[in-house]
């Protein structure tokens, strides 16, 4: 795949239109546009990947190809299987191109990583010609329609010649995507590989499309039997971590390496899963795509704590919606604010722990105190479990446990010095990054009460917009130690010796500085230093 950047109001070759000619001048037999590309174009998006397929050669032609033409291809490999090369080139961005054999999946049992890689013969009666003079042959067709055959979903399923421009769409791609629908190719396409139906929820929330019946019931399906690495299954029975089998190849280079031929796994990986996800959450229309998710089983598999919520009612005035219903428009609040990813799974999460800590009353009412906590308990599991980074990790919890903060009630009418201290009270506590964060979660967790998102300006989110305003108007101010007008080494010029007690005394200044900026400055910050170290004896 080679990142292709759009030229506009220019007569001069496009990105896309060097990388064409280039792949053109290596004389492969025919080469076409394939899967993301071709989607894109009929929906009307600009073509920022291109996919090359190459038909009518084999692997060793193709990579002497590239080296008659003065390049040094890389062995492009799925599955421990050469499939192609990668090529860096005049012709190419800095980070090269994909040339990929046309070629099919053979499924060898459950599991992502079970499948051959078969690249498309070259014809019996083409071997004996060199590669350029095969072009044009009928069974070079033929490979890119077996190619289109393994594919996961209809609108990827299109390929376009790049001499002559002729299209194929075996499954009627082009009409899908006029009719906002996506579509598996086969019945077996989950089965083959469950790994799509978290690429389906993915697909749905990038494209705003919906799901034929077929396809949707072979998720629910998929969803039902499909192991997940670390989660147990339908069986109860939580599969076991994935086992690696190498191979010691030799390279068309020359190089001996390593490389992965099978794997004995059974089940889904949870980095696999977690990319599908980042995706979904990533897509401008997420919580429609989560939501779709959930129903058809497929969500809670990967996310099981989502499960308790579904039909849990609140009981509240305040919110019509059950748990599940509220945290999936507060996604979609999230959704409406271009929020990234990340904001939108603690969105999506920030009450799961609802479930374990609810209590109901004999008027009829139903409370959830310590819901916060029991949500980044949860939040500990589940991020690890889905190989979220450290960072990623640390984040997440730290906005679920403090989801419900109190700081923002009443904001709207205070006085402005009261907003101000609050905003840098806040900031101090919990960093800029992270308050800017929990005052956007807030603002999502607030407008999801009721079916119809509330609009900017409406009275549920005054005083929720006025937070997140005033923590904005004071992202400068400063709010850590760092900041101070003073360090460790004006405290040792007072007499303080370094230990604990620099740490105390800067964290003090640094209280009063919060409460009042103007203190901030260097002569008043070492006078109450030396106050306080004074008070300490030392």
């Amino acid at each position: 795949m080679a990142e292709v950047p759009q030229q506009r109001g220019t007569d001069r070759p496009t990105a896309r239109d060097r990388l064409i000619a280039g792949v053109h001048a290596l004389g492969i037999p025919e080469t076409w546009t394939v899967g993301g590309v071709e989607r894109d174009r009929l929906m009307g998006r600009p073509e920022t990947d291109v996919d090359v397929l190459a038909c009518g050669i084999t692997a060793d032609e193709l990579t002497a190809l590239c080296r008659a033409a003065g390049h040094r291809p890389q062995p492009l490999e799925v599955a421990g299987r050469l499939v192609g090369v990668r090529v860096r080139a005049d012709f190419t961005g800095p980070e090269g191109a994909e040339i990929a054999l046309a070629r099919t999946e053979v499924s060898t049992g459950e599991g992502h990583a079970e499948f051959e890689i078969v690249p498309v013969p070259v014809a019996e009666h083409l071997r004996h010609l060199e590669p350029a003079a095969r072009a044009g042959d009928p069974s070079l067709r033929e490979a890119v329609l077996a190619d289109l055959g393994r594919r996961d979903f209809t609108c990827n399923a299109i390929a376009r010649n790049t001499r002559t421009g002729e299209v194929l769409d075996p499954y009627g791609g082009a009409a899908d995507i006029a009719a906002g629908v996506v579509r598996a190719i086969s019945p077996d396409s989950f089965r083959d590989d469950a790994l799509r139906a978290f690429r389906l929820m993915a697909r749905i929330a990038k494209d705003g499309t919906r799901p034929d019946p077929e396809t949707v019931r072979l998720v629910r399906e998929a969803a039902a039997s499909m192991a997940i690495q670390g989660l147990p299954g339908p069986d109860g029975v939580v599969p076991p971590e994935p086992e690696r089998v190498t191979d010691t190849v030799t390279a068309p280079d020359g190089t001996v390496r390593e490389v992965v031929r099978r794997s004995t796994r059974t089940s889904l990986t949870q980095d696999r899963i977690r990319d599908e996800l980042v995706k979904t959450l990533a897509g401008p229309h997420a919580a429609d795509a989560l939501g779709l998710a959930l129903d058809w089983g497929l969500l809670g598999r990967i996310l099981p704590e989502l499960t308790p919520l579904v039909g849990l009612a609140q009981r509240d005035p305040h919110h019509r919606l059950t748990v599940a219903e509220h945290a999936l428009q507060a996604v979609a609040a999230a959704d409406r604010d271009g929020a990234p990813w990340l904001l939108k799974a603690a969105a999506l999460l920030h009450d799961s722990g609802k479930a374990e800590v609810f209590r109901d009353h004999a008027d009829g009412g139903r409370s959830f105190h310590g819901h916060e906590a029991a949500s980044a308990r949860h939040a500990r599991v589940w991020a690890p479990r889905l190989r979220l980074s450290r960072a990623d990790r640390d984040d997440v919890v730290h906005l679920i446990e403090h989801h419900g903060f109190r700081d923002a009630e009443g904001f709207a009418d205070a006085r402005p010095a009261d907003r101000a201290r609050t905003a840098r009270r806040f900031h101090a506590r919990h960093g800029v990054r992270r308050a800017l964060m929990l005052a956007d979660l807030r603002r999502y967790d607030r407008s999801a009460r009721g079916p119809e998102l509330p609009g900017p300006g409406d009275p549920v989110l005054r005083d929720a917009e006025a937070f997140a305003g005033g923590l904005r108007d004071e992202a400068g101010a400063a709010t850590t130690i760092r900041q101070l007008a003073i360090g460790g080494a004006d405290l040792q010029d007072l007499g303080l010796r370094p230990g604990r007690a620099h740490g105390e005394v800067l964290r003090e200044l640094l209280a009063r500085v919060v409460d009042d900026p103007a203190l901030n400055a260097s002569d008043r910050l070492r006078a109450d230093a030396a106050q306080l170290i004074a008070e300490r004896g030392a």
